[in-house]
C-alpha cells in the first residue's frame, strides 16, 4: 500500500505544471519607462502601453484604474493589442465607460495571449481631469 501511495504521489508531482506570474505596468511612454500614470483632460486622449509580453502566457489580464481629480468624469477606455507594437487593433471587442466616481478599476481577461503588446486608450468627454494607470498580468509556463 505504501508503494502505491508513493507511486501516485510521484506521478502527480511529475505532471504538475510550473507557472510564473509576471506583472508589468502600462506606460504612456514605453521607451522611457518613466510615466506610470497619465492624465486625461476634458476630451483629450491618453494611451498607456505595455512593453512586449513575452513567454508562453496562457492568460493575460489587463487592468486600468481611473482616479478623479476635478470636474465630472466621463470617457471611454478601449483595450488594444498588437503583434509588432506599431499596428493596433481592438483586443477584446468591448470598451469600458469611465463614470463620475472617485476611483474605478476595470479588467480585461484574454485567453491564449493573442498579442505581444497591449494598450489601453482612454478618451475623455465633458469637462474633467482624471488619472489613468494600468498593469498587465500574465501567467507564463516555465
Amino acid at each position: 500500500m505504501k508503494k502505491l501511495i508513493l507511486l501516485i504521489t510521484v506521478a502527480l508531482l511529475s505532471v504538475t505544471v510550473n507557472a510564473q506570474s509576471i506583472v508589468q505596468s502600462l506606460y504612456s511612454n514605453v521607451a522611457s519607462g518613466v510615466k506610470l500614470t497619465d492624465t486625461v483632460t476634458n476630451a483629450g486622449t491618453v494611451t498607456m502601453s505595455s512593453a512586449v509580453v513575452s513567454g508562453s502566457a496562457q492568460n493575460v489580464t489587463i487592468t486600468a484604474t481611473f482616479t478623479k481629480l476635478t470636474g465630472t468624469v466621463a470617457g471611454t477606455a478601449t483595450l488594444l493589442g498588437s503583434l509588432n507594437g506599431t499596428d493596433w487593433t481592438s483586443a477584446s471587442g468591448t470598451s469600458y465607460t469611465v463614470t463620475d466616481v472617485a476611483s474605478a478599476t476595470t479588467s480585461w481577461l484574454l485567453t491564449n495571449k493573442p498579442f505581444q503588446y497591449y494598450r489601453v486608450s482612454v478618451t475623455g468627454s465633458g469637462t474633467s481631469t482624471y488619472t489613468v494607470k494600468g498593469q498587465v498580468l500574465s501567467v507564463v509556463r516555465k
